[in-house]
């Protein structure tokens, strides 16, 4: 959420926000690089 914020404050679009917190929450779930899915 932090990271949206920062998107947000800096003046950015609601769309730029909602990716930024995506991959803030792929991070921390270790989904960015995935090898079951084929996403590495």
């Amino acid at each position: 959420m932090a990271a949206a914020a920062i998107v947000e404050m800096a003046g950015g679009t609601p769309e730029q926000s909602a990716e930024a917190m995506a991959i803030t929450l792929k991070n921390m779930l270790g989904l960015v690089c995935d090898p079951v899915a084929g996403s590495c």
